[in-house]
């Protein structure tokens, strides 16, 4: 499994699954923020060039408000790489039981439309049952590689502090 993270999220991966877990209620401080995003995109540029199909999951159990800039990047990121979550996503998941982080997720989908199923649910278990159930077949000419998309990077790293 690879595992790379910070003070505020945790990605791990064991493919196909990714799974990103915010470890604080706090904001994300500008560099951890900065980690965030470049390790979402990081695992779209090695999902493509591997032929991946990633399962995610985003447990945001932990997380408190974040300033409005901050789901504007979000939705950012993925609509600059709409075509490649077309290409390398086979579904996502968030998980989370407070009202407010849902109603910042639905906010969220004001900007972006989910081009893959999308599901919110309560606990990581049934997220994680939920993805076993979406199929991922391979495009034509592609192949499914159970390799981990990081290879550079195969421990904890990225921690600020």
């Amino acid at each position: 499994m690879l595992i790379r993270e910070n003070n505020f999220i945790r990605f791990a991966f064991d493919s196909p699954h990714l799974r990103a877990t915010i470890l604080q209620a706090d904001p994300p401080t500008d560099k951890e923020w900065l980690f965030t995003t470049n390790t979402i995109q990081r695992f779209y540029d090695a999902a493509e060039q591997g032929h991946l199909r990633l399962a995610m999951c985003f447990d945001l159990k932990h997380m408190g408000t974040l300033p409005m800039k901050r789901y504007m990047d979000w939705a950012r990121l993925f609509l600059d790489n709409i075509e490649r979550t077309e290409k390398c996503v086979m579904a996502t998941c968030i998980v989370t039981g407070s009202a407010l982080v849902r109603g910042a997720v639905n906010g969220f989908f004001l900007l972006y439309t989910p081009v893959r199923p999308f599901r919110m649910v309560d606990d990581v278990e049934t997220g994680v049952a939920w993805l076993a159930t979406q199929p991922c077949p391979p495009a034509s000419g592609e192949r499914i590689l159970l390799t981990h998309p990081v290879t550079e990077e195969s421990s904890s790293d990225g921690r600020d502090g």
